[in-house]
């Protein structure tokens, strides 16, 4: 596991499959995280975001987010069950996947 309050939040979110809700860029986010890992040598999340704004005004759709640029992250209480429409790990051209979703099993509820 990677160091650090927002990246243990992120990989447990993605371990057990729960949104998350952020704030990045003064946009509030709702996202389903699919993996954490390094693309252009920064830490960052691919997600697919299921709610709130975006600056390019699109929703949902998949997205990148800096890791250092996320604010006031936490888990929700709603579980993804099965992969967003397009998922494609080896299509995101990351570096390096800390931690990764699987979808072989079924997550505890909370």
């Amino acid at each position: 596991m990677l160091t650090g309050k927002k990246q243990e939040i992120i990989e447990k979110a993605i371990a057990n499959r729960y949104q998350v809700t952020f704030t990045y860029r003064q946009c509030f986010r709702v996202v389903n995280p699919h993996f954490d890992g390094l693309m252009n040598g920064q830490l960052q999340l691919h997600a697919y975001q299921v709610g709130g704004d975006s600056e390019s005004g699109s929703v949902p759709e998949w997205r990148n987010f800096r890791v250092n640029d996320i604010e006031n992250i936490a888990i929700s209480n709603q579980v993804f069950m099965t992969p967003d429409r397009g998922y494609n790990p080896d299509g995101a051209h990351y570096e390096r996947i800390y931690k990764q979703v699987d979808f072989s099993y079924s997550p505890p509820f909370n």
